[in-house]
């Protein structure tokens, strides 16, 4: 699915979440109740959180409630040919498969499941095993995510492995960290993207939205208030940017120019817009990435123009700075999307 904004072309993703601490069934649903999220995944087999298979089974069963697909994986004691009728009835679609079991018990699994494999080590092998079983169409390679601080992929790495699924026709998923209940024990984010895990939820999410993805799922259980609705508003092609934002911004939807430039996010429509700042950049200082500026009457014609800077730039007194906004790694991206500014809390 395709979102058009002016000329350009943004990904929309299926948009996931992940909750792990499914025997507080009442705390799952208001989880979902929450956030709503169109796929979920989970574990069944996390040591230090024992489940029934009674409690598997609400858990799907409060999923199918909200039309929430169930992402899961199982440990093999579990996966006996009653149970997973039981979890099949129960609305379990998709099965992660770290490992895969034995033909008979394979063939069984994928009888009732579609399989959820791991897109970092997925092989050609193991995709002729599993495509004599089902069809391509009807596999989701999903990557890890990495709770181990510089343990996660590079952003090369990951699009040649992405490069690599894509000729086998398969579904592609990847995760970005939370900011909200970062998962124990070292809560540190649960990232695919080494370099997200430091980033807000909107910087992670936007990098893997320009990437060939089809799934995102926020690794952590949960997102502020705020990073919920930038994401989801960017899910739609609107970049929510936060900062020290000027009220003239707020409470608007802009766009930048079709013919874009690679510096600047030139906001159209505000030539000619009244002065909001009369504070100049100073010889010497520079243009500062992330920063919101307003053309003086130095720059002619284009007075009043407001630019949001890509990257940093050289000083120029023709600029006066209003602003500052916070997800600065979104902006080698902006240019596809439309713009809305709120103040940061």
């Amino acid at each position: 699915m395709k979102v058009e904004l002016m000329k350009y072309m943004v990904n929309s993703v299926e948009l996931g979440h992940s909750f792990y601490h499914l025997e507080n069934l009442n705390q799952f649903e208001e989880f979902l109740n929450e956030y709503k999220p169109q796929v979920l995944f989970t574990s069944f087999q996390i040591k230090e959180i024992p489940l029934t298979l009674d409690q598997m089974c609400e858990a799907l069963r409060l999923a199918k409630k909200y039309h929430t697909n169930l992402i899961a994986d199982a440990g093999r004691e579990t996966l006996t040919e009653e149970n997973v009728e039981r979890l099949h009835q129960a609305g379990l679609k998709y099965l992660r498969m770290d490992e895969f079991f034995d033909e008979e018990q394979l063939a069984l699994l994928l009888r009732y499941f579609n399989p959820v494999i791991n897109a970092s080590t997925y092989t050609l092998e193991e995709h002729k095993l599993l495509s004599s079983y089902v069809s391509c169409k009807s596999i989701l390679a999903l990557h890890n995510y990495y709770p181990k601080r510089y343990t996660g992929l590079s952003l090369e790495h990951y699009n040649k492995i992405n490069t690599f699924l894509r000729s086998l026709g398969i579904k592609i998923g990847a995760f970005i960290p939370g900011d909200l209940n970062r998962r124990e024990p070292l809560c540190e984010g649960l990232p695919t993207i080494e370099n997200h895990r430091t980033l807000t939820p909107l910087e992670g999410f936007v990098e893997l939205q320009n990437t060939d993805v089809d799934m995102i799922i926020v690794g952590d259980s949960g997102l502020t208030p705020l990073s919920n609705e930038q994401v989801q508003k960017a899910n739609q092609g609107i970049l929510v940017l936060s900062g020290d934002v000027p009220e003239a911004l707020l409470d608007h939807t802009y766009n930048d120019r079709v013919d874009y430039s690679d510096m600047l996010y030139r906001v159209q429509g505000t030539r000619g817009m009244p002065h909001i700042s009369s504070k100049s950049i100073q010889h010497g200082s520079h243009l500062e990435k992330g920063g919101i500026y307003q053309s003086n009457e130095q720059f002619l014609r284009y007075c009043g123009e407001i630019d949001i800077a890509k990257m940093d730039l050289p000083a120029d007194t023709r600029f006066n700075k209003i602003g500052q906004i916070k997800e600065q790694e979104t902006l080698k991206y902006a240019s596809k999307y439309k713009l809305q500014f709120t103040i940061s809390q």
